[in-house]
């Protein structure tokens, strides 16, 4: 399944929002994903992030034919049995998981667990993380999740060095999608797209919008980033 290119988060959004937003979003046409941070359980920030309530999350997206784009959050050396746990639900949808790079990190284990499972594996590659280029490497998964702010010296905002990283990666590996994630607001969708994204997370600027509704917002967005791709193609 392709995505289409905004994929809104539902990071911090309470489960009655979620509720109520989703299938305005969803019903557009122009958005067909929905990024979910996974978290173990006792550890979530909202509702729908608890890895225990994705089965209640995926009876949303299926009734309007969407697929979820997951980013494992567990900590080390949970992952592997939480990438277990979510292929055990048998979730009747579209599924995509993003794991970090890390020590003690099994990276082919996790792409044939997914694999085998149909779901699609994605490498979440942090701002101050090298990105992999080994072909051996990058080809384990079906696409590459950078991360574009950097907690760990406090700049939650968007960094604009992020931009020359995806573009570099998708000089060597034009065929690879690769997922923008972290502080991504309107002025950075045309950009985004020029350096090679194919699918942008963005969760406080569709759902903290003061001034449009979430779907609104989003629908708006979507149809920004349809424009950066066509205005790309042709150039």
């Amino acid at each position: 399944m392709r995505l289409q290119p905004i994929i809104p988060s539902i990071l911090g959004v309470d489960k009655e929002s979620t509720y109520f937003n989703l299938p305005l979003i969803l019903k557009s046409g122009v958005i067909n994903a929905i990024h979910i941070d996974a978290y173990s359980d006792g550890i979530e920030t909202s509702y729908f992030n608890s890895i225990a309530n994705l089965k209640e999350l995926a009876e949303i997206l299926g009734a309007y034919g969407a697929a979820a784009d997951i980013h494992l959050l567990s900590d080390l050396p949970m992952d592997m049995d939480e990438v277990r746990r979510i292929v055990n639900m048998k979730l009747s949808i579209p599924m995509r998981i993003s794991i970090h790079v890390g020590k003690g990190v099994a990276l082919q284990e996790f792409t044939k667990i997914c694999r085998e499972a149909g779901i699609s594996p994605g490498l979440a590659i942090k701002l101050k993380t090298p990105t992999p280029l080994a072909r051996e490497t990058v080809d384990e998964f079906e696409y590459m999740h950078f991360i574009c702010n950097n907690e760990n010296d406090g700049l939650n905002s968007f960094q604009m060095s992020v931009l020359e990283k995806v573009a570099s990666f998708h000089a060597i590996f034009p065929e690879k999608q690769v997922l923008m994630d972290c502080g991504i607001k309107a002025e950075h969708i045309e950009s985004c797209i020029r350096q090679g994204a194919t699918n942008l997370i963005m969760g406080s600027a569709i759902f903290k919008n003061k001034e449009k509704t979430p779907s609104e917002i989003a629908i708006e967005y979507a149809l920004k980033a349809a424009a950066a791709i066509s205005k790309n193609t042709q150039t």
